[in-house]
């Protein structure tokens, strides 16, 4: 979404900025059960349950094992 498109609907930039740092957190604990299940699997598990995960969460994983 724009900050055009943000601006039409009249949300408080404070609104916004909290959902960020909600959003960000979400996303980090995410990270760290990714994490935790990697630790638990074989690598041969892995691929093939991250191949049946929906593209998104798919792209995440990659993220965490470029780290």
């Amino acid at each position: 979404m724009t900050k055009e498109e943000l601006n039409n609907f009249n949300i408080p930039k404070s609104v916004l900025i909290k959902k960020c740092i909600q959003l960000e957190a979400q996303i980090e604990k995410m990270k760290c059960l990714l994490n935790e299940i990697y630790s638990e699997f074989e690598f041969s598990e892995l691929v093939k349950i991250r191949n049946d995960l929906p593209l998104e969460i798919q792209e995440v994983i990659k993220e965490i094992k470029e780290k």
